[in-house]
């Protein structure tokens, strides 16, 4: 036991974000409002994220969004809309806060409803994951982020004992644009 003592020692070290003066003022802007397009194209989500640096290593985000889709399966065709939003953190280990390198937890929570023909249900879901990525402020006015990760979704609505939305460990990815203030 005593052997791994030392190198854990090392490794936080190595890994433990540097001191940074925290009564200094920010350099930067500690507010963000992003959209992500990719998302509006592949998943027919449409979300707008609002994320706030609460220190130089953490920021919070709450992000309301409203899904859409329609598509033809066997049973025929179903529409299907989700309104909700996630919450979530990041930690900025190396750089300040809204910049650089992150990782951070989300939770989602969402109310959907499909309809197949004259057969129509409705219920509450859920999603909770993890996300790492990079976040660029460009002139200190633009925000560009990317980031994967992955989040266990279950947001299903059962219509004619057909399960439609998602369920399960899937991934996640995120292209952001917006501004910073």
């Amino acid at each position: 036991m005593r052997g791994l003592i030392a190198p854990l020692v090392a490794a936080l070290l190595t890994v433990a974000p540097t001191p940074r003066a925290q009564a200094a003022p920010r350099s930067q802007p500690a507010n963000t409002l992003t959209v992500e397009p990719l998302a509006a194209i592949f998943t027919r989500t449409i979300s707008l994220e609002y994320e706030r640096a609460v220190t130089d290593l953490f920021t919070l985000y709450l992000a309301p969004a409203f899904t859409f889709d329609s598509v033809s399966s066997d049973g025929g065709d179903v529409s299907f809309i989700a309104v909700g939003g996630a919450v979530g953190a990041r930690f900025f280990p190396w750089s300040p806060a809204p910049t650089g390198l992150f990782f951070g937890p989300f939770a989602q929570l969402s109310w959907a409803e499909a309809e197949r023909g004259d057969a129509q249900a409705d219920g509450v879901g859920f999603a909770a994951g993890a996300l790492a990525g990079y976040t660029w402020l460009l002139g200190e006015l633009f925000d560009l982020s990317l980031g994967v990760g992955a989040a266990y979704w279950d947001l299903t609505v059962t219509v004619d004992g057909v399960d439609e939305g998602r369920r399960g460990v899937l991934p996640v990815a995120r292209v952001a644009v917006g501004v910073a203030f």
